[in-house]
Parts: structure tokens; sequence; C-alpha cells
């Protein structure tokens, strides 16, 4: 049996809706050799000439061992050509025609394009620094005489039909022997050109998990990103400019970071960037070691930007952007002052970036995008990927991102266990996020007293007994605090002694290990395995639900809502029933 990416289960392969694709990969299941491998349904992303980007995807692609890459496009039902009129039809049981597209030019532009998704990677090139040999062909499940589909684009040798599925690797090797021809300049598919070719075409995608409270660096854990959120990876990878939206645990800072390295490998100079301190902090150190890599957030790059410019210029941008903004007040100068000198730095420093990669773009401003785009080495060249979400607008919403195409969407999460997650989506709106499935969880706990003081001492009380009796690490928990003023509550438990020489971290570094004390606005884009979520008596009303959905969904496994006995009950019931 060939390695068949992916493999389906019986049960699964019954979902594929074409009759004629499963006859195909159930041959292939029990025809081809081991040494094969088979990628089915690997998406692409092409360009027409005018530059417009569309979507396109291959059904079958065979690597095989000392040849090379076919790739097959399968048809079922009957088929009809009117070489005049240059039309394909197919033709249903009933003998109803209807139009289809050209399927030689189908797997032609197929097999072009997953060629060059391959030449744009330098993990092929390594592995196979030779010219590779690449075939295409169209296979008719139900028809016995093929010849009926032969055309001058068409001819014999690439055609398959019904009687070749019983001997489907004869026919596939065929197929690549008249592709060969009397051509000797290319290289055989070797097994290092075969792993690559999979990586590339249809890789598992394996990223570190967001882990912000740092446990042992041994201990880090890797998550398997479901495979639709690895086809959206792999799929953007030929678009110049992309906005990808998903809910809380979707993986979008995951996929992020891991984009970011990609493009710092391949195309250069990239820009990692956020709005958020603390995930900023996460993201440099995540970054370490990355070449042509930089990772901060908004206003640390507009305070780099200054830097330089007054480094190699002597000119005060600050200075010009206050005389052109002149604050009023104190947050025009993180709304004004700073972009503008982000602004100004364009002209005065010459480093600019071949991709910019946006972490929670949904937190930037209307003001932050037009000097970012001004950061761009080529605005048509380089890149711009922003992920979002639109839920977790809690600093500004802009209006509008700077990319004109429909975002992809991220709709599994892979974060929380179900019980927190259907929790937190209860305050969600947009596009379904199903749940995580075989990851139930415990469910949503409550602690209750009528006191900040009295709730500090019951969540203490808490954070010991997991630290001291159940071996919890005090990194993997965080407080974190939605009701307002955060003083009131930081300050009601910060100096009570932890067992084991742990500590509090209030507000710290991403890096600092400890029982954290944060905010839900300062946490956003991070998590703990166990949260307590404290403050519900004091809710700010005016973003009562994007802190809710926010502070929930930051709970990987337990969750644990503190506060008065009637604000708990209220926030629960909302969790169960809104």
């Amino acid at each position: 049996m060939p390695r068949l990416l992916p493999d389906l289960a019986p049960g699964e392969l019954s979902l594929v809706k074409s009759s004629a694709e499963r006859r195909f990969y159930e041959a292939c299941r029990a025809q081809l050799p081991p040494e094969w491998t088979v990628l089915f349904s690997t998406p692409w992303v092409g360009t027409t000439p005018s530059g417009r980007k569309y979507d396109g995807e291959a059904d079958f692609v065979l690597l095989v061992p000392t040849l090379g890459m076919l790739v097959v496009e399968v048809k079922g039902g009957g088929v009809a050509y009117d070489p005049i009129a240059g039309r394909w039809e197919s033709v249903d049981r009933g003998g109803e025609r209807h139009a289809i597209k050209d399927p030689f030019r189908q797997a032609t532009a197929e097999k072009h394009q997953l060629i060059q998704i391959l030449l744009n990677d330098q993990r092929w090139r390594r592995a196979h620094p030779g010219r590779l040999l690449a075939g295409h062909a169209v296979f008719f499940a139900d028809l016995d005489h093929t010849e009926a589909a032969t055309t001058p684009e068409s001819p014999t040798a690439i055609v398959g039909g019904r009687a070749h599925l019983q001997r489907l690797q004869a026919w596939a090797e065929g197929v690549l022997r008249f592709w060969a021809g009397r051509d000797v300049g290319w290289d055989g598919l070797r097994a290092d050109g075969l792993k690559a070719a999979e990586q590339v075409l249809h890789g598992r995608i394996d990223v570190r998990p967001l882990i912000s409270t740092q446990l042992h660096a041994e201990e880090a854990i890797r998550i398997q990103l479901t495979q639709q959120q690895s086809r959206i990876l792999r799929g953007i990878g030929a678009r110049k400019r992309a906005a990808i939206c998903g809910g809380a645990g979707t993986g979008k800072t995951l996929l992020a970071l891991e984009k970011a390295r990609q493009l710092a490998e391949t195309t250069g100079e990239t820009l990692l960037l956020c709005y958020n301190h603390l995930l900023a902090d996460y993201l440099k150190t995540a970054c370490q070691g990355v070449a042509r890599l930089y990772a901060m957030n908004y206003h640390q790059l507009c305070s780099w930007r200054v830097a330089e410019a007054r480094r190699l210029t002597g000119r005060d941008l600050l200075r010009d952007a206050r005389a052109a903004y002149p604050p009023s007040r104190p947050q025009d100068e993180f709304d004004l002052v700073l972009p503008h000198a982000l602004a100004l730095s364009c002209e005065a420093t010459p480093l600019r970036f071949d991709a910019i990669v946006i972490d929670e773009g949904q937190d930037f401003k209307e003001e932050y995008w037009l000097p970012i785009e001004w950061l761009m080495r080529d605005p048509d060249q380089s890149c711009l990927y922003v992920f979002y979400d639109q839920n977790q607008a809690l600093y500004t919403r802009a209006r509008s991102l700077p990319i004109s195409d429909p975002p992809f969407v991220l709709t599994f999460n892979c974060r929380n266990t179900r019980h927190i997650h259907e929790s937190a989506y209860r305050f969600f709106q947009g596009e379904p996020t199903d749940a995580p499935t075989g990851n139930e969880g415990s469910p949503i706990a409550s602690l209750t007293a009528p006191s900040v003081k009295a709730q500090a001492a019951a969540i203490h009380a808490a954070i010991v007994a997991l630290i001291d009796r159940e071996s919890v690490d005090a990194s993997q928990i965080a407080v974190v605090v939605c009701g307002e003023p955060k003083e009131t509550y930081y300050q009601a438990v910060e100096r009570m002694p932890l067992p084991r020489g742990s500590r509090w971290v209030v507000e710290g570094a991403a890096a600092d290990k400890g029982v954290r004390l944060e905010t839900v606005r300062r946490y956003k884009g991070l998590e703990a395995d166990v949260v307590f979520l404290w403050g519900a008596d004091s809710l700010p009303s005016r973003d009562e639900r994007e802190i809710l959905y926010v502070g929930i969904s930051r709970a990987k496994s337990r969750l644990t809502v503190v506060g008065a006995a009637e604000s708990c009950q209220r926030l629960m019931s909302r969790s169960a029933h809104s």
C-alpha cells in the first residue's frame, strides 16, 4: 500500500462526493507499492496573466520514486468534446449534458502551479536541485473507450479509463515515461526529494503552542493543527496579501509565528507585528535565533524607527510629529504622534521589509495602516498577512484592513477543551467555530464569596492546593482580572505566600515564571492551562461581551469564575444559555 495523504478511513472516504475519485483512491490504496506517495485533494493558489489570484485543487498527485510527479485530474460519468467550439461536456446517466472546464487544461494548470510551488520552496530546492520529471493526465473512471477523449492536446498516452483501474501502477509509470520521452535532462525522484515534496505540498504543520506562562523549556508541548488550518497556511503561500480570520483558540498566533519564520527563511527581511506588549514579549522570545525576523509591537516599532532616524540623520521625528499633531490628551501620543513619526521615518531610514505579518490585526487603528504599507520594500511584490479576530477588538475597532480579498476563515478550536469552548463562544459573533474533538475537559467551576478580600482568600487557597497537592507548576496558572479597578484585585491577593518557592507575577514580562496576575486586556492572545477569571461583580458593561469572550477563552484546560454568588451565577448562566 502506498503512503496516502490524507489516509482516509472508509467512513471518511464515503464523504467524498465524487464516486470516481473514491474509486481511484481505492485503486491507489490496493495496487500501488509502498514506495509511492499519493496526495489527494491538494490545494493551490494561482495567478492569472492580469495578476488576479484564484484558488485551485489537484485531485491526485502521484510521487513516483526514480521517476517523478504525475498530476491526475479524475472525472466521472460520460464526456463529450466539440472540437469546433472547443467545448467539453459531461454526460450523466440520463443522457443530459452539462458544460465543464477542459479537464486537460485543468490538469496542465495544476501541474505548472505545483511545480512553481515546489521551486519557490528552498526545502525542495535543497532536496532536488535537478529538473523534475512532471507530467499530467486525465482519468475518466467510467469510460471504457478513452479514444473518444483524444485530442491534439490529449494524446492517448495521458488518458486513463475504467480498464486502467485494474493496472494503475503500469498506467501511471507509462504516462510518466511518455512525458520523459527522449529527454535525458531530468533527475529521478529520490527519497529525499519525495519527502520534501510531501512536506511542501501536503505536509503536516506542527507549531509550538503559545505558552505565555513559560513551562520548562524541555516540556514545551507541540500541537498538530487540523488539516483545515494546515491547508490555509499552505494556501496563502502564493498570495502576496491575505487576511486570516478566526475565533479564540483557532491558532492565529501560531500560524502567524510559523508564517513569519517561513518568510524570514525564504523571502527576506520580515516584520512580525502585534499590538499587545505582553504578546510581543512572547513573539520575541519565540523568534530568537531566526535571522532576518523582527518581532515587536506597533509602538515599539515606532520608537525603534524614531531612534534609527535620529542615529542616521540627527532628525527628531517625535518633535516633528508633535508639531504636526499637537497632542491634547495623553492617548494622542500613541494614537497620532507615534504613527505620524513612523510615517516620517520612511523618509529618513532606508530599512524596508520584504514581508510583514500582523497578529491581532483587529487592534490596529486606521491611522496605523498607511505607514505600515510604506515600510514594504515593494508595494506589489512584498507580502502582507494580517491575522485577526473581529470579536477581540478590545483596544480599538479598525473599520477595514488594507486587503481587498475575502479573508481565509479558521473554523476549528485547537486550544480550549469543549466545556471552555462552548462557554466562550456563547459570546462570539462571526463564522461558526467547531469545538475540539476528543478533549472534553472539566466543567466550568466557580468560587463564590461576598467581598474581594474573601474572594482573594478563596483563590489563594485553590492555587496553594493546585501547586502543593496536585503538583501543578505555578507558571501554568493565571489569575485574569475582568473587573475594575484592577488594583483592588491585585492588592487583595499579591502578598499572600505561595508554596514551593512560587511567586506572583503582577503584569510581568512573558518570560517571568510564577502565578500571573493580569487583566483581560493585557492577556489577549495569551493562554494558561488553569485560569481564574475574577471580577464579575464589577465587570464594565461597555465591553462586557468581548471581555467575557476573551477572558474565558484564555483557559486551555480548567476555568474557574470568581465573584459574589449572584454575579457568578449570572455569568455562568449567560455562558450556558445566552
